[in-house]
């Protein structure tokens, strides 16, 4: 690669962590300036149901918050509202097959993502809706959709990255975050 030109990275998935990698190196384009595309196998972003929950903790939201610019984090509370009483709770739970409470360490108290993410000692949670995390996330992302990867040939120059539809494209650097089963890992 020549120390002059501008390096291409491909993102192949459009879930949480390739959205999260887009905003990181968007936003650290001041230190390292790169390229960056990002193709998704579905239609949309919202082809395809994407779970119900995850538990964001501090750790992850101290990540989080560091990848992601202030204007996306802005947006943040649309995707962590106060859970449900008696149905949902911040925190970690750990529950057996019909949901009897068999572990519940203690946590610390915090009223948004951004006190979550300043708790340095121990290990808080809160909870995150998965899709409309991603699409805080997808806030101004290019995506290239209906571009599911089938395999990339890696050469003296780069990678070129095949797509199912029958294009290509060529990168210097490919990121596959597109599922287990991925082509591109």
């Amino acid at each position: 690669m020549q120390q002059d030109k501008i390096p291409t990275i491909i993102i192949v998935g459009a879930g949480l962590g390739g959205l999260s990698l887009y905003h990181a190196l968007i936003k650290n384009k001041d230190k390292k300036e790169f390229n960056v595309k990002i193709f998704e196998r579905e239609s949309s972003p919202t082809d395809r149901w994407q779970g119900y929950h995850i538990g964001l903790s501090n750790y992850g939201a101290q990540s989080l918050l560091n990848c992601i610019p202030s204007s996306i984090a802005a947006n943040l509370p649309k995707a962590m509202p106060n859970p449900v009483p008696d149905v949902e709770t911040h925190g970690i739970i750990i529950t057996d097959q019909v949901g009897n409470v068999l572990l519940a360490p203690p946590t610390k108290p915090f009223k948004d993502v951004y006190e979550l993410a300043k708790i340095s000692r121990g290990l808080s949670s809160m909870i995150t809706y998965r899709d409309r995390l991603r699409d805080v996330l997808l806030e101004g992302v290019p995506v290239k959709c209906n571009k599911k990867c089938n395999k990339y040939v890696e050469t003296q120059e780069g990678i070129w990255v095949f797509f199912e539809d029958g294009t290509q494209e060529f990168c210097n650097i490919l990121v596959g975050a597109d599922g287990i089963n991925s082509p591109s890992k």
